[in-house]
């Protein structure tokens, strides 16, 4: 075996060593990408079930509402907003006049 010929096969098991090398870097690179993928995903599923709850919440605040306005609309007749604000401030207007006299 001539010294050319050394030299090729030592380069060859470098290349192939330095080959293994950046194969193993790759797979934990590979390995640490999935882990932070694993980690979005649950981020979002997580998100997802807060947004969930949030419009749960939003719904039933919505159907609260409108159960005791028709409840007061059936008591009391219209009850707007409009209706009840105005309906406060004559009831501090009466009771400033009663202070007041």
């Amino acid at each position: 075996m001539t010294q050319e010929t050394r030299v090729v096969a030592q380069l060859s098991e470098l290349e192939l060593l330095t080959l293994m090398i950046n194969m193993n870097r790759l797979s934990g690179v590979v390995g640490h990408l999935q882990g932070v993928l694993g980690d979005l995903q649950a981020a979002q599923t997580q998100e997802y079930g807060c947004r969930q709850i949030v419009e749960e919440l939003v719904s039933l605040e919505v159907v609260a509402t409108q159960v005791g306005e028709r409840a007061l609309d059936a008591e009391f007749g219209d009850l707007s907003l409009s209706r009840v604000d105005a309906e406060m401030e004559d009831f501090g207007d009466n009771v400033n006049q009663e202070g007041s006299a």
